[in-house]
Parts: C-alpha cells; structure tokens; sequence
C-alpha cells in the first residue's frame, strides 16, 4: 500500500481574495511550517511510498513567496522519494519571477477561473468588493508566453445556469486543453445574504447544458468534470477522486500549516476525519491504516445507501465535503444525488442514439 500518492499540502491559511464560497472558516496570517514538511519527507522515506505528487494549496500558496518553494525543492531533492510538485493558485500574485521558477522546477499550474467576467468577479473578488477576473486572465496569459502547461479550474454557481454557453467558450478560450468545473457544493448558510451553493435539481440543469455543449464541439477539450461520469458509463470506473471510489482512501493525504494531517484538503478541520500531526508517527503503517479505515467506513455507508443503483459505478456517493456540509458527516452520499442520476440518465440516452445513427 501506498507506493504511490498525492499529498495536498496546505501551504497558507490566509488568501488575497474574498471569495464567497471558499470553504476556509477562519483566515490566520500562517504559512507551512518547513519542519513539518521535512517530516512528512521521512515518513514518506522509511515507508513504502516510492512517488508523490505534492500540490501546493491554499488559502493563496503564492503568499508564501518563492524562497518557500525553493526550499521545498531543495528539500525534496535530499531523499529518494521521486516528486512532483503542482500549485493551485488564483493567479493574482503569479508574475515572471514565480512563472520561471515553476517552469525551471517542472512545477505544473492550476488556475481557478470560474467564466466569463461578470459571473467570474461575481464570487472572486478581493476583500473590498472588485473581481479579479483581469488578473487572472493577465496570469494565464503569462503562462502562455512562458510555453507552461497549466490546467483551469472553475466553480459552477447560480450566476452559471442559463450562461453555460459562455462559459464553455471562455474557459476554452483560455484554457491549455484541461479543465475542471466543479458544482458549489451548499454549506448550510448564508454569506452577504446569498444562499451560497446550487441545489440537485441545479446542478443537473447546469450539467446537461455544459455536456450539450461540450459534445457538439468538434474541437473539444479536456473536459474532467464530465469525463469522469462519461468513463462511469462506458468504462465501468470513474476518473476522479470523489467520484472513483477512492475518497478518504490511503492514494491521498493532506497536511495544514501546522502539520495536521487529513484524508483530504477539502475536510480539514473536520473532527471525524482527524488523523493526528505528522510529528507525532513513528511510521506511515498507522496513518495508512487509518485511511483505509475511513475509506471502508465510507464504502460500506455508500454501497447500503445507494450500492443497488444504476450509477453506482460513476458516482461512488460523490465528494465526502459536499455530505459533509448536506448531512453533517462525511461517511455519506452527495447532496446532488438525484442530479448524478439525472445527469448519468441524460448522458446515457445520448451515446445510446448516437449509436443508433
């Protein structure tokens, strides 16, 4: 077990931006401690794990300035263990300083870009209110002229339904061949008087007119938000962490500035999921342990709620933060349960006539 996996790493707990569906309660001025790091590095050493995949999250990783990351580097090169680094980033802070250090140290790049303008500078914006939607564009275009392969990553809203045209078109336009759009999962309250998150019913609508989109597009890109319920049908397996089977699984780890560690990025802080800080091991074997504990918990959970369905294959019950924040427990199924079904179902009759032709 273990020979491989992707370690989320939470390298800031603060962000530049305000936006109003970031799952991050409480914003603190901290960085990643280096030690903590380090020892995650030894745990990695001494155990079975061979590769790692680290992607670099946040709050805003690039806060932590290029020093930081210069020392990851430098760190990792000290052990045997073979890895590979990613930043998730929302582009303000990225500049030719940061593009040319991820281009020397094969660093890739996620971008978050929700859309066209208006709908993107309807949710990311700084704290007094203006969107960041020009300096996020101005980044990728960065990226572009430094020949850099990065990925787009975008958040679906209520701004979204009815506009999925213009998002497709956008992110195509400013994406590298990937990208991702992920549903807002609901969080059970408001923030400036918003409802923050879409329902079943929305989220179905909003994925059947993005895959109308994207499948009568000759020149389509990578779209993994789809492709994932696609392979689920076709292929018997989904792509995709929430959606394959393997959430809360040993294949990934998270870390937060102080070096606690969780089964995921999106479930820090979450008590059920706690698996202790990283100083306090010995060993990988009980936090790996510890893992497929709450990987079987969750399995088991989802095949009794929903394992006689038809897209059981392609959902797998869905990511554990979106039950968590519907149902008060991560070992439970996705709040947009009856918009996979519909969404699968919509898809399935669609390659079925296809076919047909």
């Amino acid at each position: 077990m273990g020979e491989y996996i992707t370690s989320i790493m939470k390298t800031t707990e603060y962000c530049n931006l305000d936006c109003d569906y970031c799952y991050v309660r409480e914003s603190k001025e901290k960085v990643m401690d280096m030690d903590s790091v380090e020892r995650l590095l030894d745990l990695y050493s001494e155990s079975d794990v061979e590769k790692s995949k680290f992607i670099w999250h946040g709050g805003e990783p690039l806060l932590a300035d290029i020093d930081f990351f210069q020392e990851v580097v430098d760190l990792q090169e000290d052990y045997e263990v073979e890895c590979k680094n990613g930043v998730q980033t929302n582009g303000v802070l990225l500049d030719e300083e940061f593009a040319r250090f991820f281009k020397d140290e094969g660093f890739s790049v996620s971008v978050c870009l929700n859309g066209p303008k208006e709908i993107h500078n309807s949710h990311r914006t700084y704290p007094d209110g203006s969107g960041s939607f020009e300096e996020t564009v101005e980044a990728i275009e960065l990226l572009r002229e430094d020949d850099m392969k990065y990925g787009i990553i975008g958040v679906l809203s209520e701004e979204s339904i009815g506009k999925e045209r213009e998002i497709y078109e956008t992110v195509k336009e400013y994406s590298d061949g990937s990208a991702r759009l992920n549903p807002m999962h609901p969080i059970n309250e408001e923030r400036d008087g918003k409802d923050v998150g879409l329902s079943s019913e929305e989220f179905a609508s909003v994925m059947k007119n993005l895959y109308d989109e994207w499948v009568s597009d000759d020149e389509r890109f990578k779209l993994t938000s789809l492709e994932r319920y696609i392979s689920g049908l076709t292929e018997g397996f989904s792509i995709g962490c929430g959606s394959s089977g393997r959430c809360l699984s040993p294949r990934y780890i998270s870390m937060d500035t102080e070096g606690n560690l969780y089964p995921c990025a999106r479930v820090l802080d979450i008590e059920e999921v706690e698996i202790g800080n990283v100083k306090d091991f010995d060993s990988m074997e009980p936090i790996f342990n510890t893992l497929d504990g709450f990987s079987k918990k969750k399995a088991e959970k989802i095949e009794e709620e929903c394992g006689d369905e038809d897209c059981y294959d392609s959902c797998h019950g869905g990511c554990s933060m979106n039950a968590y924040y519907s149902n008060g427990t991560v070992f439970s199924k996705t709040s947009f349960c009856e918009g996979v079904k519909e969404l699968l179902e919509y898809i399935e009759e669609d390659i079925e006539n296809k076919l047909d032709l």
